[in-house]
């Protein structure tokens, strides 16, 4: 396979030394395709496949790391040399290996709901990441109308002119202090398109309300919402992403984009159902577990084979 995304060429460009493999996770409860769906099927954008075609290279706020699935179903991670101590349990706190995910699947697997147990069949194992809010929010302030490796490359093209550096060849994402300090015309180059108004407007909004985002992360799901859609360009479905791939808001949110949308059309007898109304559905059919059940069936619906 060749070199194909920046991380990878990250590996064989740069003189990085990385640890040995380590145990991640022993338990069995990843299978590589949820490994995949998980790293890299749209929840955060910053995770690639590399030529192992179980092992991902991934950066999260100022951390990197490599991930891959064992035949077994554990898993193993490596760090660039220096980085493993404090990056470790940030890495935990990504997946949510130390989250009650065996006791999750079961409550939503028994709920009667042959829909939901045909979709957590295709994946086993699927879990929610955890990224920080303010991440999460840019991420998916920049996905409108893009695909999975569109969006990539613009948060790659960010991190490549606005932030700061980790170790050779990585950057991180820019805060959104640093990017109150760029112009939309700069961000422009990025090739965010019009998306740029918005992300350039979210930063000053941001920079005249000192934590703000801290506030949103200790506020109930409805409050956090709303307050999020009060950012330019913020939505209801760009809200409950930032919300449920942060887990601001634990399971609650429930993202409904075209995919989901098509999905609960089909799969739930929804098709005149507005965004809103799904999500609303969706929320009170699967409870605290929503936003799980909704990975589940944009899984299902995609019909990935991984």
């Amino acid at each position: 396979m060749p070199a194909n995304t920046l991380q990878e060429k990250i590996c064989t460009d740069h003189n990085i030394e990385w640890s040995t493999w380590t145990p991640l996770d022993a338990s069995p409860s990843f299978s590589a395709k949820a490994l995949a769906e998980t790293l890299d099927g749209g929840q955060m954008f910053r995770w690639n496949r590399l030529r192992d075609d179980n092992a991902f290279l991934g950066i999260w706020g100022r951390d990197a790391a490599l991930v891959r699935a064992l035949p077994d179903g554990s898993l193993e991670c490596a760090f660039p040399n220096g980085m493993e101590n404090e990056a470790l349990p940030r890495l935990r706190k990504l997946l949510g290996l130390d989250l009650p995910y065996a006791d999750w699947y079961a409550r939503l697997g028994g709920q009667g709901d042959e829909v939901m147990h045909s979709a957590m069949s295709v994946c086993p194992g699927l879990r929610i990441v955890n990224l920080p809010l303010a991440e999460s929010l840019l991420s998916f302030l920049c996905s409108p109308m893009k695909r999975i490796p569109q969006i990539k490359q613009v948060l790659d093209n960010l991190a490549r002119a606005h932030g700061a550096s980790i170790l050779p060849g990585i950057q991180a994402l820019p805060t959104w202090e640093t990017l109150a300090q760029v112009n939309e015309e700069r961000l422009r180059e990025c090739r965010l398109g019009y998306r740029a108004k918005s992300i350039a407007g979210t930063a000053l909004y941001l920079a005249n309300r000192p934590g703000f985002l801290e506030t949103v992360a200790t506020l109930p799901y409805p409050e956090a919402r709303a307050a999020l859609m009060e950012l330019p360009g913020v939505g209801g479905k760009i809200a409950d992403c930032a919300l449920l791939y942060s887990g601001t808001c634990a399971l609650t949110p429930f993202p409904v984009d075209t995919w989901i949308a098509r999905a609960m059309g089909a799969l739930y007898g929804l098709s005149d159902w507005s965004p809103e109304q799904m999500a609303d559905f969706g929320r009170r059919h699967f409870g605290e577990l929503a936003g799980l059940a909704q990975q589940f069936i944009f899984v299902f619906a995609r019909g990935v084979k991984r």
